[in-house]
């Protein structure tokens, strides 16, 4: 009983008895059997989220999950300690734990949504919000990654390690802040120097793909492989983020979301069947050529014009070895 009474919440109080005489009887000392048929999440005391802070998160995170609500008092008390800035007490690690609790749960846009509707999000850092068009954002995240039928995601991992919602998740939070709005989040959260790097790396590529489309890339006769040549310059994690986005809605950005479609399924696992071994063997001496060639190839597999090594190899000997 003395360790029921120090319980987060109502519902996660009840306990079953393990002495023989009332062995698996029910204990329930504090209600939590009614709040769950009643499917409220009510705290146990009016200091709750004071002593515990992360409990705010554990509210949103059952509530949604659960398909309950909270409780109309205890709505009161988690909000006198937003006022009270509890969240202040708390490291930004312990914060970020809580945050990535969330965005392992099915549709985590309903959390973040939730956060902010209380308040949350702007008492971590005043400038953060969750809106109408990151919603979208969020759902087409979860989509791609959790459809089994998309072998695409499963492809990019063989290739790229740590292709995993959660950084495109955490991208989109921070994406309506500027550099210093960000720093001073990142600094709060302490994600840390690995997160906060690749988010940086992120941002940059998908203002490099926004200028792209911009400035007309597509209409100024550039040929595919050139397109792709840009393409290849950028994070990969940033090309996927341009696509979740809700850009490219005029018909250069539309153009440029059909070629960045086709980059990320097919022209990005389109390489050379030749390496360097066999660009030796042919008895060409190694050095910078060998990217030419290499490069060269790729490009004209992409374009349909090499069908397998042995094509290769018959176009490296007719253009750099003609002559011996």
């Amino acid at each position: 009983k003395d360790d029921v009474i120090r319980r987060d919440f109502t519902i996660n109080t009840l306990a079953f008895s393990i002495n023989p005489e009332d062995f698996l009887e029910l204990k329930d000392y504090i209600g939590g059997l009614s709040d769950i048929f009643k499917k409220k999440i009510r705290v146990l005391h009016a200091l709750s989220f004071i002593d515990d802070p992360t409990r705010i998160f554990r509210a949103v995170r059952f509530e949604k999950r659960l398909k309950f609500r909270i409780d109309g008092k205890t709505l009161e008390l988690l909000k006198a300690a937003l006022d009270e800035n509890v969240l202040d007490k708390i490291s930004g690690k312990r914060i970020t734990a809580e945050l990535t609790i969330l965005l392992k749960e099915k549709k985590p846009e309903i959390y973040l949504a939730r956060l902010d509707s209380l308040g949350v999000l702007s008492h971590i850092y005043g400038k953060l919000r969750f809106t109408k068009k990151n919603k979208i954002v969020f759902s087409k995240i979860s989509n791609y990654f959790d459809n089994p039928k998309n072998i695409s995601v499963s492809r990019l991992r063989r290739i790229y390690k740590e292709i995993e919602a959660d950084i495109f998740y955490k991208a989109e939070i921070f994406s309506g802040l500027n550099n210093t709005e960000f720093n001073e989040a990142a600094k709060r959260l302490n994600m840390g120097g690995k997160v906060e790097k690749t988010l940086k790396t992120m941002y940059s590529g998908l203002e490099m793909i926004n200028n792209l489309e911009k400035n007309n890339f597509l209409y100024l006769n550039k040929k595919p492989a050139e397109i792709y040549d840009n393409l290849d310059k950028i994070c990969i994690r940033s090309i996927l983020f341009y696509l979740f986005q809700e850009s490219g809605k005029d018909a250069a950005g539309f153009n440029f979301r059909r070629i960045a479609v086709k980059y990320i399924n097919k022209v990005i696992f389109i390489k050379p069947s030749v390496n360097g071994n066999d660009i030796r063997a042919l008895g060409i001496c190694e050095g910078p050529l060998y990217g030419k060639i290499l490069s060269e190839i790729k490009n004209l597999k992409i374009s349909g014009k090499l069908k397998s090594k042995e094509d290769e190899i018959k176009y490296i000997k007719e253009k750099y070895l003609k002559n011996n």
